[in-house]
């Protein structure tokens, strides 16, 4: 690979990941907004989440979106590969659940 096709890839990465970190910010504010709009506070959220998706120490919806805010942060200074499949993985999996607990409350 020369060194002109090399910069370009790494351009190239550099953009879908600041595209990427644009839309998952979307997406948390969105979520933040329906949490704040429907009241829904930690009790109802108890139990929602499986131990290994989020950290236990969280207090309140907000946390969540603070924890996917940090994996997302962690992504996009992330050089290692494997780490970068990993935080991908587990960002996609956290808004998955996030959007499918509040998506449960709107139904309720």
């Amino acid at each position: 690979m020369s060194m002109a096709s090399s910069a370009s890839s790494v351009h190239t990465l550099k953009h879908q990941l600041a595209h990427l970190q644009s839309q998952v910010e979307q997406q948390l504010a969105a979520l933040a907004l329906r949490i704040d709009r429907l009241q829904i506070d930690e009790e109802q959220f108890v139990d929602w989440f499986d131990a290994q998706l989020f950290r236990a120490d969280a207090t309140c919806p907000a946390d969540y979106l603070a924890e996917v805010r940090l994996h997302l942060h962690a992504l996009v200074q992330q050089r290692q590969p494997q780490r970068t499949e990993w935080l991908s993985a587990r960002i996609a999996d956290q808004l998955q659940a996030l959007h499918q607990a509040v998506a449960w409350f709107e139904r309720k």
